[in-house]
């Protein structure tokens, strides 16, 4: 167990509150999710899309977490606790475990790679072509700590609604079936019932230039990503 929840930042990389930790659970659909669960305040997950390497029993393997049938070599991690986890500022992820085992994750030029989750909003996100976004996890004693919209201001409140409401205009412009309440996980996919590809289209159609963001993560989330991609946005 880390002595803190923190990221710490170093020259040339971040560290990552994961040491100590086992992982507990995976989650394969069109990514990959390693979950550490314990303890329970500081449950932390790594989101990996596209191809990832692991370094196990001596052998290099080139995994990708789009094709879960073939995902078996990494599943051999069950309960495998973590030495280091380190989100290097090339866009590089190193997770190393004290069984011997490593992963590696690398940037992408066109999608993020991976993204660290977890909780008092701890986010690490690999950007399209390896920048870094970070969020640093808040204290255990602040406000923001607990995974729920309580911003220090109702002027913060109506900003962010504000945002996630032009998202939501976005894809779905009529009224009438736009969803009534939405969760703080809620994504695109709980707005609009299209395809990935179409909403795409649909940004980019709005943004009128290529949307490379992921897709899935909560709405706030994906607005902040927006607003890193598209400066200036939305306009007040």
């Amino acid at each position: 167990m880390t002595a803190t929840y923190e990221l710490t930042e170093h020259e040339s990389y971040w560290s990552v509150p994961l040491d100590g930790k086992p992982v507990c659970r995976y989650l394969v659909d069109n990514q990959l999710k390693i979950e550490f669960l314990e303890p329970t305040d500081e449950e932390t997950t790594i989101v990996i899309e596209g191809e990832f390497t692991l370094e196990i029993d001596g052998k290099t393997r080139t995994l990708n977490a789009a094709e879960p049938a073939a995902l078996g070599p990494v599943f051999a991690l069950f309960r495998a606790v973590v030495e280091s986890a380190l989100a290097l500022k090339n866009g590089n992820l190193e997770v190393k475990f004290r069984e011997g085992a490593k992963i590696s994750a690398m940037p992408h030029p066109n999608f993020e790679s991976w993204q660290i989750i977890g909780t008092r909003w701890l986010r690490v996100v690999c950007m399209p072509g390896g920048e870094l976004a970070i969020w640093k996890p808040d204290p255990p004693s602040s406000p923001m700590a607990e995974e729920t919209f309580s911003y220090d201001s109702d002027n913060e409140i109506a900003r962010r609604s504000r945002e996630v409401h032009i998202v939501i205009n976005i894809l779905e412009p009529d009224p009438r079936f736009q969803p009534i309440l939405l969760g703080n996980d809620a994504t695109v996919f709980d707005v609009s019932g299209e395809m990935e590809e179409d909403i795409k289209k649909k940004f980019e159609l709005y943004f009128g230039a290529p949307f490379n963001i992921s897709l899935n993560q909560p709405l706030w989330m994906l607005v902040e990503r927006i607003k890193q991609a598209f400066p200036g946005w939305p306009k007040s």
